[in-house]
């Protein structure tokens, strides 16, 4: 016991070499030991960071897959089909479709850095929605241009009735990432049930232009 005191005495002092030897080594190990908190600090930082980038990127493609659901059962529709072939019928020439524009985030870039980490139905039902999403929109840009109203009454309602059928492909696939990702992430079941809501909210019946095609 006396032997020990006298080292921890003797810790204090450089004139010791025991001493000297032990501040080394215990400043050493505190510095060992703050350098081991900061990078576990780190890790749980960055995979806080992670974990909140991924929730983000699912709820983004989870809102856009609901909202093309809810747009393409809206406007796509045979009644639209036929009201639209019958105004392609109805204008003596250059009948031009109206495109309409929205702010569109980069889904497929957003959700790429997590899709490995997905599971094997989510990656096939998301890969398979945004092909057709890709699809339907380049499509869909083609309705305003002039190439299309040029084109003769019947080549216009082809490329329509085509235009229609892609949207129903693409409704399709919605509805099964919605389904998908609903079951897989729970928190995205309240965000569905909000997202039903906030539509019910808005007006039922908005006015339309005869001049315009049905828009996603």
């Amino acid at each position: 016991m006396t032997w020990l005191v006298e080292q921890l005495k003797a810790f204090g002092s450089t004139e010791s070499a025991s001493g000297a030897i032990a501040l080394a080594v215990i400043g050493a190990a505190i510095a060992s030991i703050g350098w081991i908190f900061v990078k576990i600090w780190d890790s749980i930082r960055n995979m806080c960071i992670h974990r909140r980038r991924k929730k983000e990127a699912l709820t983004h493609l989870f809102v856009d897959a609901l909202n093309q659901a809810y747009n393409l059962k809206k406007n796509f529709s045979e009644e639209e089909r036929g009201r639209t072939v019958s105004l392609i019928k109805q204008a003596e020439k250059g009948f031009r479709g109206y495109v309409e524009n929205y702010d569109e985030r980069n889904i497929s870039k957003e959700i790429a850095q997590y899709i490995a980490e997905l599971s094997d139905s989510e990656i096939a039902a998301i890969s398979t929605y945004l092909d057709y999403r890709g699809l339907f929109k380049q499509y869909y840009g083609k309705l305003e241009t002039d190439k299309f109203s040029l084109l003769s009454n019947e080549r216009k309602e082809s490329v329509l009735n085509h235009l229609f059928d892609q949207a129903r492909d693409l409704e399709a696939s919605s509805q099964k990432v919605i389904e998908t990702m609903k079951s897989r992430h729970k928190f995205l079941c309240k965000l569905k049930k909000e997202h039903e809501s906030f539509m019910s909210s808005l007006h039922s019946e908005v006015p339309t232009d005869d001049k315009r095609n049905p828009g996603a």
